[in-house]
């Protein structure tokens, strides 16, 4: 079941949260229903610190699964703060498209319509 945030602070996002964190299986990921993209996942402890939970920012799919096996980790909202200053970064966008140019293209796979037949 989604975790759904309806207001922050709210104590029933919170008592959803802690649920979570204390029965969720490790590295069990959560979808957000308000966010698209944007999953609870928990994060098993150690010997020298308990499990936690994180977001993970992942695109998805048509059908609402992540298209990445792992997406991008945020432990808390100091890391989150960080990471908007980088993104918001102009030459990223820059680089980001002198990446795609050097990157060799890939041609998607197509799926077959109904109509049209296979080849074997």
């Amino acid at each position: 079941m989604p975790i759904i945030l309806l207001m922050s602070g709210s104590d029933k996002v919170i008592n959803a949260l802690k649920e979570f964190l204390s029965s969720g299986r490790e590295w069990a990921r959560k979808p957000v229903a308000s966010m698209p993209g944007v999953f609870i996942l928990k994060i098993p402890g150690s010997s020298r610190r308990p499990a936690t939970l994180a977001l993970e920012i992942n695109p998805i799919d048509e059908f609402g699964n992540p298209t990445k096996r792992r997406g991008l980790i945020i432990r808390n909202y100091e890391e989150l703060e960080s990471f908007r200053l980088l993104i918001n970064e102009r030459k990223l966008d820059d680089l980001a498209k002198m990446v795609d140019e050097v990157n060799p293209k890939i041609r998607k796979r197509r799926r077959p319509s109904a109509e049209e037949p296979l080849e074997l």
